[in-house]
């Protein structure tokens, strides 16, 4: 249902960038007030899906991978400590994504390889390392839907960041501003999401050695999503 929604949003994010924005309210597009309201809308409906019965995960591993044990002392922390402590956290990563986008910004200007494609590659890269490596965590916990929810649902956090984005742009809709690459990353989007959706419902599909081919298969487009970025920059 998550990897479905995100199809969704997808497309209806395409389909304003291709129609360039053509309704403002206040200097803010009408388009990405419909993705927050279809994000809205999204939490809800999985949140009465969550408690469904009717698909339940297969070929799970039978025990926890080796080498990695759980965080000690994590048990008998107060919920309090937890709190302040990932809030901490969220405030460090908010310090140094900023730096992160001011260095980002210098790298597009010295390299000559201009904002979408720093942005869409090394920039997007960046910025996806806690997703890549809370959903290792997870996965080495023995917490698989966890995992695959979190990268599902972290991009779909990630479209709905238009709207704050254009309510702080003050030039007119910031989806106005898409180039050719943003377009093309949002239609890669759907085909490396597409295939993972087709691996969830293909329930004991093929595997190349000890990867599934849905993977294998995303590993070859983005692979040729670079090379388009790089082409249309």
């Amino acid at each position: 249902m998550e990897a479905t929604l995100l199809v969704l949003m997808l497309g209806l994010t395409l389909v304003i960038t291709t129609l360039n924005e053509p309704f403002a309210i206040w200097g803010i597009g009408l388009g990405s007030c419909v993705i927050a309201l279809f994000y809205c809308g999204a939490i809800w409906l999985l949140r009465r899906y969550d408690d469904a019965s009717d698909w339940v995960p297969v070929d799970l591993p039978e025990q926890k991978l080796s080498g990695f044990t759980d965080p000690s002392g994590l048990a008998g922390t107060r919920s309090s400590a937890l709190l302040l402590q990932t809030a901490l956290a969220c405030i460090a990563i908010l310090v140094f994504g900023l730096l992160l986008v001011l260095f980002a910004e210098r790298l597009a200007v010295q390299s000559g390889l201009g904002a979408s494609f720093i942005g869409v590659t090394l920039l997007a890269g960046a910025t996806s390392l806690p997703e890549l490596t809370t959903s290792i965590a997870a996965v080495r916990l023995g917490a698989y839907t966890m995992a695959i929810s979190n990268i599902f649902g972290s991009n779909l956090i990630m479209l709905v960041l238009v709207f704050p984005a254009d309510l702080l742009f003050r030039s007119g809709p910031i989806m106005r501003q898409a180039s050719d690459t943003v377009s093309l990353a949002l239609g890669f989007g759907i085909i490396v999401t597409s295939l993972y959706l087709s691996g969830l419902i293909v329930r004991r599909k093929p595997k190349i050695g000890k990867v599934g081919v849905d993977s294998v298969l995303v590993l070859l487009v983005f692979a040729f999503s670079l090379l388009a970025y790089y082409v249309a920059r």
